[in-house]
């Protein structure tokens, strides 16, 4: 079997050194431009291929990630990980990916995989029962950077890139407000998730904004695997004086909100309005369906989670703690 055409041969060819044909092959400045054009002729001409295997085991890298997301079937998480795939490819890194299900113990073992297969740095969306993070410190201190994207811990301390839903919540009331709406109700994530408490927190604001009274009536938790999501509907309803509009934690909860009314109180769907967290695409292919979504671009979310990773995989010193807010924007349907 033929040999591949090596560095060395490049070199002898054009009687120059191994190390100035690596650079000009890299694009090094420090080769000037007519032989850096020289050396990609013949390397070109010659099928000159670059062995990774070399590359990686001189770089102590595998040029490979992981991503741990909670449930690949969320089309946001789709979404993102088109733009993680995407971003990494252009920097000639795979990616491995997994989901959780929501399972924290799922989550650990996943992490230890990630660990055994030598990922050169791992993105995680944690799910929403994850209360220790301690595995951050483990990683680190074995020169695996983490950072957290769409979900991050409790704790302040750490690299993650989310949506600004604190400011997604008050583009959300202020639309519904403008469209006549004063009773808001706001059906809220799972207790134990930072974002869930952002989204209260920013619902809580957009109501301060417009003048409007709290009334803690109209917040509901809306768990949609325990049947939560049911009573919390059911709760609503009965008011003396019910909302005319609500403002959903996610649009999945929306989808199981509408199904509710549809069931149980057909004579009143027409009279509540929804916006909700997620831009589906199938929203826009069902007859009663929320006024609008509020949504971050999943894509440049997924993209931004890669370049920061990118950047303290590549980095010699560690760079402060960052925490990126990718804007949301609101979507009329």
């Amino acid at each position: 079997m033929r040999r591949g055409v090596t560095l060395k041969d490049l070199a002898k060819e054009l009687g120059l050194s191994v190390s100035a044909i690596s650079k000009a092959l890299r694009d090094d400045p420090g080769i000037g431009p007519a032989t850096t054009a020289r050396i990609k002729q013949l390397a070109e001409d010659w099928n000159y291929v670059p062995n990774q295997a070399a590359i990686r085991l001189k770089q102590s890298r595998n040029f490979r990630i992981g991503v741990i997301i909670p449930d690949l079937f969320d089309q946001f998480y789709g979404l993102a990980l088109q733009g993680i795939e995407d971003t990494a490819a252009s920097h000639q890194y795979a990616v491995v990916f997994t989901q959780t299900h929501e399972d924290p113990d799922r989550e650990r073992a996943l992490i230890d995989t990630m660990v055994r297969n030598r990922v050169d740095g791992l993105l995680i969306s944690i799910t929403t029962k994850t209360d220790r993070i301690d595995f951050v410190d483990r990683l680190e201190a074995i020169g695996i950077p983490v950072v957290f994207f769409v979900r991050s811990p409790h704790v302040a301390v750490t690299h993650s890139v989310v949506a600004d839903s604190f400011d997604g919540c008050r583009q959300a009331v202020t639309y519904l407000v403008g469209k006549g709406h004063r009773r808001i109700a706001h059906l809220r994530g799972p207790a134990s998730s930072t974002m869930s408490q952002v989204r209260y927190e920013g619902y809580r604001q957009a109501l301060l904004d417009h003048q409007l009274p709290f009334d803690p009536c109209l917040t509901q938790w809306a768990d949609t695997t325990s049947g939560q999501l049911n009573k919390a509907m059911h709760e609503l309803m009965q008011l003396a004086d019910p909302p005319t509009a609500v403002l959903a934690y996610k649009n999945y909860v929306t989808l199981e909100a509408i199904s509710f009314l549809q069931r149980e109180y057909p004579d009143r769907q027409q009279q509540l309005d929804f916006v909700g967290f997620g831009n589906l695409p199938l929203l826009q292919h069902i007859g009663y369906r929320p006024l609008a979504a509020i949504d971050a671009d999943p894509f440049v979310l997924g993209t931004e989670a890669f370049r920061l990773l990118y950047q303290r995989m590549t980095q010699s010193e560690p760079i402060p703690d960052q925490q990126l807010k990718i804007p949301c924007q609101l979507t009329v349907y």
